[in-house]
């Protein structure tokens, strides 16, 4: 009788470590694929992001450049104003308004089309138009440069 007695104390003790074991094992791959989840997560956001800002460089590439051709004296004889205010709102619509280096090219941007407009109406002078294309080119190059 004590043989067998102690034979089940054997067999439930290895029960026991076993059912310990796995119930371990089970709560450390647990935290394993949590671990892994959260890093492909963060990798895959950080990489949308990327993508994201990628794109807006290329669209404001596009816009700004357009818009300065749009608005170049020496190019257009006369300005057509709906489409520089077009190219200003595809500009601006992609701007982040918290940003400061968005901001000066959100300003330099506008600032263009109402000169734009004032050299339609006679009231300034082509040449005016060089100066903000000046600085909303600057303003993009600054935006550019900088980190995402």
């Amino acid at each position: 009788m004590d043989l067998i007695i102690s034979g089940l104390f054997g067999l439930l003790g290895a029960v026991l470590g076993a059912a310990l074991a796995g119930m371990h094992q089970r709560k450390n791959t647990q935290k394993t694929i949590e671990a892994e989840f959260k890093r492909i997560h963060e990798q895959i956001a950080a990489e949308s992001k990327a993508r994201f800002h990628a794109r807006k460089e290329d669209h404001l590439m596009d816009c700004v450049a357009a818009l300065v051709t749009e608005t170049d004296p020496e190019l257009k004889a006369k300005l057509d104003y709906e489409k520089i205010v077009s190219l200003i709102h595809k500009i601006q619509i992609v701007l982040d308004p918290r940003s400061e280096s968005q901001g000066k090219i959100n300003h330099w941007s506008s600032s263009l089309g109402f000169l734009a407009r004032d050299v339609i109406l006679g009231n300034q002078a082509p040449e005016t138009l060089l100066k903000p294309q000046g600085e909303l080119i600057e303003a993009t190059r600054s935006f550019l440069r900088r980190d995402p």
